[in-house]
């Protein structure tokens, strides 16, 4: 199989992950706690694979035009509009805390996924990952400042954000780097990012299996009170994408 024939099909390789975890997670709720420990790792395993992909960083971020788009859509029109969609959990602040944090900040790697998937430009939005990274990390608190209020009782840590940053965002990054750089010097260490060019698929279907067959236990029991919410985020995106095609 080529390397290319894996990315076309990835769906289907997602779709097995997904139900092999939520198979898994639901008959042995105990064993699949242990997952729990993996998503760290999983994640950053993800990003170093994602982000040897990025030779051309300089001219994604060079395209104004796209880059006006993403950020706008990213970091202002969806802000706005998960904080108008989730008012109705203000009575729950743990439940609008998960909810918050799951649609102000959507993992990046899905989105250069499903990007490709749906036939966007998934390179210029994979040469945008680590600036996207990076604002979400920096944007996150103040959202959550602002949509939760003074009077929540809800106590965000800051420890949690900048381990994110240098696990998963820096330590990647500086990795993936070296490795290119490394590349050009060594046949061993361009035989290694050659090979990990194959890795981005095995590396997605890895994150779904220890993410849901960690989590769905806790999913089922919170998804009623945030279920509204999400549906409603995924009716109005949906209109907005059709309304710009």
């Amino acid at each position: 199989m080529h390397r290319e024939q894996l990315e076309k099909n990835q769906i289907p390789v997602y779709f097995v992950a997904v139900i092999v975890a939520a198979i898994g997670g639901l008959l042995a709720p105990d064993a699949s706690q242990a997952l729990g420990a993996l998503v760290t790792p999983a994640i950053a395993v993800l990003m170093y694979a994602m982000f040897l992909q990025i030779p051309f960083l300089r001219d994604g971020l060079a395209n104004k035009r796209f880059m006006t788009a993403l950020l706008t859509a990213n970091f202002v029109a969806i802000p706005l509009l998960v904080w108008a969609l989730t008012a109705g959990l203000m009575d729950q602040p743990a439940i609008l805390v998960g909810a918050l944090l799951v649609l102000l900040t959507p993992c990046i790697d899905y989105v250069v996924v499903f990007t490709h998937i749906g036939k966007g430009d998934s390179k210029l939005t994979l040469a945008a990952t680590p600036l996207l990274l990076l604002l979400q990390l920096v944007l996150l608190p103040l959202y959550l400042a602002f949509m939760l209020g003074n009077d929540s009782a809800v106590v965000i840590s800051v420890g949690p954000f900048v381990e994110a940053f240098l696990v998963l965002i820096a330590l990647p990054l500086v990795l993936a780097v070296t490795t290119a750089a490394g590349a050009k010097r060594s046949r061993v260490v361009e035989g290694w990012n050659n090979a990990w060019a194959w890795m981005p698929v095995p590396a997605m279907a890895a994150v779904l299996v220890v993410v849901i067959g960690s989590q769905i236990q806790r999913w089922l029991e919170t998804w009623t009170g945030c279920c509204p919410s999400f549906l409603s985020i995924w009716a109005s995106c949906s209109w907005h994408h059709w309304l710009v095609r």
